[in-house]
Order: structure tokens, then C-alpha cells, then sequence
């Protein structure tokens, strides 16, 4: 195919250079993924390096998922980030993703974002419906004044480091699924968040 011909030479040199790069830079988006074609890999890793650094990474993953996608971000989740990344490249980023997952029919798709700020925020997806797929993407944004009012630090208790989210395919929307740190585990619940037993 003519497509991966042009795209070998970039991402192979792409490639190389991250497998030679030190990678102390704060400035760093790690991206791992598996069951990706080369052409896949090339306009996520072009995408997300600039502003930031890539460094990329194949992994095995076992299961029945038709593909996996990991991006770990630098940067805090926040209106900041969709003002450096740009909302342009955001929204093309999405459009790839949901090509991707559409790609892949209704085989499952596996993404998970992670943002580096306090506290990490972890966003995970895997789900074989492009409808649910497309609309966790499009709603990462629009639920965020929700997201930083569950995440914010009068709110959240001192220790925790993280917070993972998960997507509600009937609801439409992401939910807490639990924060951690300092050997505790919380749920969020009627608006605060309560130690796990």
C-alpha cells in the first residue's frame, strides 16, 4: 500500500529517536498502544508532539480488545490544557480516535488519558459501541466545570494523588469511579468524597 510506504521512513525515524531520547523532561506525553497499524501510530505520535515531547511505546495486552491507546499528558486537567494543546488540534485528535474505534467495527477499543496535574486525573474507556466511544470523547471537555468542582482541593481530601474516571454509556457522561493515595481509598458521593471500607 502506498499510504504505509510514505509513512515508514517518518515514523521509523520517529520512532528511533525516541528510543535514543532521555526522557526526564516534565515536557513529556507518554503514548503506548497495541493492535495500532503504522499509519495510526504516525498521526497520533505527529499530533500530540508539539507542544510536548512524545515518547512512544508498543505493549501486548491480552484480552479480546481490538486495540489500545494510552496517552499520559504532562499537564494537569484543566481549561490550561485545552489552551496549550489548542482546541484545533484537540478536536482533530478526537475525529482520529473515533475513526479508530469506527475502524475496528464492534470490536472494543481500549483509551485511557491521564493528566498530570494535583491530583492525576486517569480517564479510562473501553467499549465496542462508536456511539459511546465518540460521546465520551466529546464530553471530556464539556463536563469539565463538573470535573473540577468533584476534583477541587476544598473538596478533595488532602492525600489523595488521583482520581480515576469512568464513562456511564447509559447516562452519557463521566463519573468517579474512586481516588487513592496514602493507602486509602475514596467514592464520591452526594457531592463529597467518602473512604472506602
Amino acid at each position: 500500500m502506498v499510504t504505509s510506504e510514505i509513512y515508514r521512513p517518518c515514523l521509523e525515524k520517529a520512532h528511533n529517536s525516541i528510543l535514543t531520547s532521555n526522557f526526564v523532561s516534565d515536557n513529556v506525553i507518554r503514548f503506548k498502544h497495541s493492535r495500532l497499524s503504522l499509519g495510526e501510530i504516525e498521526i497520533l505520535f505527529n499530533m500530540l508532539r508539539n507542544p510536548f515531547d512524545v515518547s512512544e511505546e508498543a505493549v501486548d495486552v491480552e484480552g479480546g480488545y481490538a486495540g489500545l491507546i494510552s496517552i499520559d499528558l504532562p499537564i494537569g486537567y484543566s481549561m490550561d490544557f485545552f489552551k496549550t494543546f489548542g482546541m484545533d488540534r484537540w478536536e482533530s485528535i478526537k475525529e482520529v480516535l473515533k475513526n479508530m474505534k469506527w475502524r475496528r467495527g464492534k470490536k472494543e477499543l481500549r483509551l485511557s488519558l491521564r493528566f498530570n496535574g494535583k491530583p492525576v486525573v486517569a480517564f479510562s474507556l473501553d467499549t465496542d459501541d462508536n456511539k459511546t466511544f465518540g460521546k465520551a470523547l466529546e464530553t471530556l471537555e464539556y463536563q469539565m466545570d463538573v470535573i473540577l468542582f468533584q476534583i477541587d482541593a476544598k473538596r478533595l481530601p488532602s492525600e489523595v494523588s488521583e482520581v480515576s474516571y469512568g464513562f456511564d454509556k447509559d447516562g452519557f457522561r463521566w463519573y468517579p469511579t474512586k481516588a487513592t493515595g496514602d493507602n486509602a481509598e475514596y467514592r464520591f458521593s452526594n457531592d463529597e468524597w467518602i473512604v472506602q471500607k
